[in-house]
């Protein structure tokens, strides 16, 4: 084996360690029994994936067809995972597992496309580094949603569209991997005509011809979905769809998308990556470009789209995760051609030159650290940051400066070739910079020093779920707020009080927020209720939880409802129902 691939076999040996410890950081013990639960939406997905593995279809409450998810692969892996009758408890694990599979397939196909590009190692190793420890792209593969196996497609996909260009034709492999991709989630279809398009312009025979009929390709498969969509739900389009992109002022959505957008370009310190490619630019070669527009498209989707509901945690949300490998080969790119501007610099002038490129070294090593210190001071005043950024540096140098050296016998050869240990240094900060999007928090988080993300609330969630199956029969009636984890572990008929899966409320008109900022009004999929449907007209048993405005749904309760809290939770307990068994609540 040679060095190359002994460097990439440690990368992949670390990242799965890493893995294993994060899901098991993710993992929690109720009632004496270890969980292991997905973000909420994957939870969602979760239970329709046991209806369709219990045979009562791909339905959220049985009997109710109405299209409450966007990523129907993804929700048949997960039934795969059902049929077995794995425990609830235990089965997201074989979820997550799944997604850390997919997740080192990625590190394996970033490096192939990097060497089609480059032909370089570093740049390669530099790429597979920043992705595998890109915290939000870690959170989203682990914690069960989607985006792990969309990565891997669109990933693919350009390697195919790659190895196309090189033979100056056209090869429908990526053309119909790009259209299973929009079956594993329908916005898929954007990225995907992206590539499309720029893969079209690359090449140069019959370009207008390729894309017609590489669109009519892609096409075809939405038709299918839509038509197969129509005849089950008898919808065109997604639940989802009606729920977050109607009934809504248009500017206000594009408002919010744009705003997150700048937040997030500004945390992942574009800024500093821009001045990279900028100064590489005469490097550039065509296929580089087919990593730029896809990359491009799924962030103007996310401003059309208004964001992500959970923008606010910071990085990179679920829809510009997908191509964020794409940007970190260009990324890792871009800077190594950086280094050799400067090797050129410095080795092609006279000593007095060398003094000054010296300086120039410094004083890019200086804006990024400046770059990063610039949102961390705070942190850095109260004595938090010296705690925990000298651990993540010396975890990341090990591990970056371990995968080169491999032996002693290297230690020489590295350290002569100065400007890859520069290189490398490069990466290493920059992996630090784009995960401290929430400072010390987030840093935190990439370690696995503090409490995971969204572990925090599913034990919450769960043990919600876990006092209503115990004080109520399989016929009782709840209404939720989170439409995840609840339902799933209670395995009671729920309300959904946002209205993901009820037809009427997601084609109401949605609620303007008040006080809050003009560019935070639009909150996607959190802005659609209706307590006097909900509450007033469906009567459900047990109240979990309440959304925004709870004094209007606590007129409409009356006094017909009797609050209990069960382990810190609020729960609303309708007064003489059947379905309650009132000799468990305390």
């Amino acid at each position: 084996m040679n060095k190359a691939n002994k460097m990439f076999l440690m990368l992949i040996l670390v990242v799965v360690f890493y893995q294993i410890c994060y899901i098991f950081n993710t993992s929690f013990i109720a009632n004496n029994i270890r969980y292991f639960v997905l973000f909420d939406d994957a939870m969602i997905s979760m239970r329709f994936a046991e209806n369709l593995a219990n045979g009562n279809g791909l339905v959220w409450n049985k009997g109710e067809l109405v299209e409450g998810f966007t990523n129907p692969l993804w929700v048949v892996l997960m039934s795969i995972f059902h049929i077995f009758h794995v425990t609830k408890e235990k089965i997201s694990l074989f979820v997550q597992l799944s997604g850390a599979i997919f997740t080192v397939l990625n590190i394996l196909i970033i490096k192939k496309i990097s060497d089609k590009i480059f032909k370089n190692t570093y740049i390669s190793f530099g790429a597979c580094v920043l992705f595998s420890f890109y915290l939000p792209s870690i959170m989203w593969s682990l914690s069960g949603m989607e985006v792990s196996l969309l990565t891997l497609t669109l990933c693919c996909s350009v390697y195919l569209l790659l190895v196309s260009i090189e033979k100056d034709k056209q090869d429908y492999k990526y053309l119909l991997l790009l259209g299973i991709g929009t079956f594993i989630r329908i916005d898929f279809i954007v990225p995907a005509f992206a590539l499309i398009l720029t893969g079209c312009l690359i090449l140069k025979e019959k370009r207008i011809s390729s894309l017609l009929r590489a669109s009519l390709i892609i096409v075809t498969f939405a038709a299918v979905q839509t038509s197969l969509r129509y005849l089950y739900y008898g919808e065109i389009f997604p639940n989802t769809y009606y729920l977050k992109m109607t009934g809504f002022p248009v500017d206000l959505r594009l408002l919010r998308g744009l705003f997150y957008y700048l937040v997030f370009i500004l945390k992942f310190g574009l800024l500093v990556c821009i001045a990279c490619i900028i100064v590489s630019r005469k490097f550039w070669i065509n296929k580089m470009h087919l990593l730029l527009w896809p990359i491009l498209s799924v962030m103007a989707y996310s401003i059309y789209v208004g964001g992500d509901a959970w923008d606010n945690w910071g990085g990179a949300n679920r829809y510009i995760s997908v191509a964020m490998p794409l940007l970190f080969i260009f990324l890792s790119g871009s800077m190594y051609f950086l280094t050799k501007i400067l090797e050129k610099y410095i080795r092609g002038k006279p000593i007095i030159w060398r003094s000054k490129a010296r300086k120039l070294l410094w004083v890019i090593l200086l804006i990024i650290v400046c770059s990063w210190y610039s949102e961390a001071y705070a942190w850095a005043l109260w004595g938090q940051t010296t705690r925990y950024i000298p651990v993540a540096m010396f975890l990341l140098c090990v591990l970056i400066l371990g995968c080169i050296f491999l032996n002693t016998r290297q230690l020489g050869h590295l350290l002569k070739n100065k400007i890859v240990v520069f290189y490398m240094l490069l990466i290493l900060m920059l992996t630090i910079r784009i995960n401290s999007f929430n400072g010390i928090d987030s840093l935190k988080d990439l370690i696995l020093c503090g409490e995971n993300y969204y572990a925090i609330d599913s034990v919450r969630m769960v043990s919600i779920a876990n006092n209503i199956k115990e004080t109520t029969n399989k016929e009782a009636k709840i209404a939720v707020v989170w439409a995840g984890s609840i339902p799933y572990f209670s395995e009671r008929y729920s309300v959904d009080l946002l209205g993901k899966n009820d037809k009427k409320i997601a084609r109401e008109k949605m609620h303007i927020l008040q006080d809050v900022p003009v560019y935070k009004k639009f909150y996607p999929g959190h802005l659609k209720w209706d307590y006097q449907y909900s509450v007033g007209k469906q009567r459900p048993d047990v109240i979990a939880q309440l959304w925004k405005n709870q004094a209007e749904a606590k007129s409409i309760m009356g006094m017909n409802y009797i609050l209990k809290i069960m382990d810190g939770e609020k729960l609303y307990y309708l007064k003489n129902s059947k379905n309650v068994l009132w000799d468990k609540i305390i």
